[in-house]
């Protein structure tokens, strides 16, 4: 045993206290992996319970479009045309649908592998004199559109 600055000094306790110090450094790296995997384990929580519920989801989503399709087909039989006064109608409805539809697989053709968002705001074509009405859900009515889309 050597001695260093009138201490005895065993190279086996450096050693020793060196690997525990080493030691202790993994495991403060630990409690990040643990939070990762709590993090993994949420996000697979979450994923079996949108796979468990999607049977009731899917068709409850698919209720409440039909629903309030046909809230906006009442609205539209007792709207007139903000231009010339006639009734909207479904013929209405259906023709901003078929025109939305064209003005969206444009944009698909156009500007091929384009992912878009967008916000459809033209919900009524009066049949006729063609103005271009959206439709406001809170409030429940049609107003006229100073845009096409």
């Amino acid at each position: 045993m050597a001695h260093h600055g009138g201490l005895p000094y065993d190279p086996r306790q450096s050693t020793d206290a060196l690997l525990f110090l080493v030691s202790q450094a993994g495991n403060a790296v630990k409690p990040a992996n643990a939070s990762a995997r709590i993090h993994q384990a949420s996000f697979l929580l979450i994923a079996a319970l949108v796979v468990i519920a999607s049977p009731v989801l899917i068709p409850v989503a698919f209720a409440l479009h039909a629903r309030d399709r046909r809230a906006m087909l009442a609205i539209a039989e007792r709207t007139q045309c903000k231009l010339c006064g006639a009734t909207l109608g479904a013929a209405s409805l259906e023709q901003a649908d078929r025109e939305w539809a064209e003005h969206v697989a444009a944009l698909h053709r156009d500007r091929p592998g384009i992912r878009f968002r967008l916000v459809r705001c033209l919900w009524a074509i009066c049949a006729a004199c063609g103005g271009r009405h959206g439709f406001n859900a809170e409030r429940r009515l049609f107003t006229l559109l100073d845009s096409d889309f």
